[in-house]
């Protein structure tokens, strides 16, 4: 994610913060001591994720991130890499 430009957003409530990088991945960290639903804009393109620390699944549709979260944990999540056209 070198090189992309870093965006830093929290949901409404301020319970969780997003740190994207472009449309190349994003970072979630819930602040607080109870599991908690995510209903965030994103860079990211739609479609299903897998977070990478602890195999997590989230969805992006319409460009909303969306997805729980446990106590005090972080994610991170990576667009998958598009092929090259040769």
């Amino acid at each position: 994610m070198a090189g992309q430009p870093e965006a830093v957003s929290t949901t409404d409530d301020g319970k969780i913060i997003q740190i994207a990088r472009g449309t190349r991945g994003t970072t979630l960290i819930n602040l607080t001591k109870k599991n908690n639903k995510v209903k965030i804009a994103t860079t990211l393109p739609d479609g299903a994720y897998t977070d990478a620390v602890h195999g997590t699944p989230f969805t992006v549709s319409e460009g909303i991130l969306t997805g729980t979260l446990s106590p005090e944990t972080t994610y991170i999540l990576y667009a998958a890499p598009r092929s090259r056209r040769h």
